[in-house]
């Protein structure tokens, strides 16, 4: 962009300009325009008058034609513009100036954290699950000394493998 990304009012005080000059010229042609129709009607049908005007004539409407296309891709722009000015206006309001972007980065940030929240809330509370299972099971073996050692083993085997596992969850 001529005046960097965020020239909303530069821009669009440049296209304010513009629209005014573009409806200065297209009033310019459309007496052009008015000037050869008139010209032609005060001429014999088919005489080369006639049909050197009709020539000028149909190149002074291609020209009013040209100038609408333009007029409208400037009004496009120009909205444009104004639509991504609006935008910002509200974006910064919404987001206290710090925008959305910003504002994805901290949500993924937070679910992230949740995420790591969630996981070492699920593997505390599985390991204390596992070591109840078996600190139970080797109470109910407190008969058998073999058995209590075979469950204290396998115990702490798996919690082994589950201290190690990244994630739980």
């Amino acid at each position: 962009m001529l005046y960097g990304d965020k020239g909303y009012d530069t821009l669009n005080k440049y296209y304010d300009l513009q629209k005014q000059n573009n409806m200065n010229t297209l009033q310019t042609l459309k007496q052009q325009e008015e000037y050869w129709r008139n010209r032609m009607q005060n001429e014999v049908v088919g005489s080369e008058a006639w049909k050197k005007f009709k020539e000028n004539l149909d190149d002074a409407i291609d020209a009013v034609n040209s100038k609408l296309e333009d007029m409208l891709d400037n009004l496009t722009t120009q909205f444009e513009n104004k639509l991504a000015a609006a935008v910002e206006r509200i974006n910064n309001k919404l987001t206290g100036g710090l925008g959305t972007t910003y504002l994805d980065e901290q949500w993924d940030y937070l679910n992230n954290y949740d995420d790591y929240f969630l996981d070492t809330y699920n593997a505390t509370t599985g390991i204390e699950d596992v070591t109840r299972a078996y600190q139970q099971a080797l109470d109910d073996a407190a008969a058998n000394p073999q058995q209590q050692q075979r469950l204290n083993k396998l115990m702490n085997d798996q919690l082994k493998i589950l201290r190690e596992k990244d994630k739980l969850t």
